[in-house]
C-alpha cells in the first residue's frame, strides 16, 4: 500500500466532507433567513 497514495485520497474525502457540511450550513442559514424575512 502506497502510504503518500493513501494520505492524499483521506486527505481528499475530508476536504469533500467540509465542502458539503460548510455548504449545508451555509444553505440552512439562508433558509433561516428567508424565513425572518417573510
Amino acid at each position: 500500500l502506497d502510504t503518500d497514495l493513501y494520505e492524499t485520497i483521506i486527505f481528499n474525502a475530508l476536504i469533500l466532507n467540509i465542502d458539503r457540511i460548510s455548504s449545508g450550513y451555509i444553505l440552512q442559514g439562508n433558509v433561516i433567513s428567508n424565513n425572518r424575512a417573510i
